[in-house]
């Protein structure tokens, strides 16, 4: 089985509900779910959304933007605040979790930062990891995990699906 899955999100449609759903669906079956959700908290006509990284755990809330200025252009990740998230992922690993959910795999993933060691951590612990691709970054994704990850569409059922047939093969 494929302890690794990504929701791959099509152009236009709306991303972190899917992870959200799936990780509210979890908890509530008293599965140990770790990980991050994207939170946009507020958008203003004209100014890009403040971004933050929520503790599925916790609740807890990490900036992860930097603020450039209205005419910025360039990329406003601030890497040194995601830096922080996959350390404190990493020290969340030690501790038993039935499954890991990241936000999504990005440009700093797929670039090899981010939150990949977080994710590779996981898989070496045999613990489930969920996260999402949009479409920006799906050969990035391909590249990286080849034939090691299930695809899922952005269906709760379909994911809730995947982690219920990793849980039941491991009881057989």
């Amino acid at each position: 089985m494929q302890k690794l899955a990504a929701i791959e999100i099509r152009e236009g449609q709306p991303s972190s509900e899917a992870l959200d759903v799936v990780a509210q669906a979890l908890r509530a079956e008293g599965i140990i779910v770790a990980g991050y959700l994207q939170r946009n908290l507020s958008q203003q006509a004209g100014l890009i959304s403040d971004t933050v990284l929520e503790d599925i755990e916790t609740g807890e809330q990490f900036g992860i933007m930097q603020a450039l200025g209205a005419s910025a252009t360039s990329c406003r990740l601030d890497t040194g605040a995601l830096a922080d998230i996959a350390a404190r992922t990493l020290v969340r690993l030690e501790r038993p979790a039935d499954i890991l959910i990241l936000n999504r795999f990005g440009k700093a993933e797929a670039e090899g930062h981010g939150l990949r060691a977080a994710l590779e951590m996981a898989i070496d612990r045999d613990i489930p990891v969920m996260t999402l691709v949009e479409p920006a970054y799906l050969q990035a994704w391909r590249d990286y995990v080849g034939d090691m990850a299930a695809s899922l569409a952005p269906v709760t059922a379909d994911a809730l699906a995947w982690y219920h047939s990793l849980t039941s093969a491991a009881t057989r």
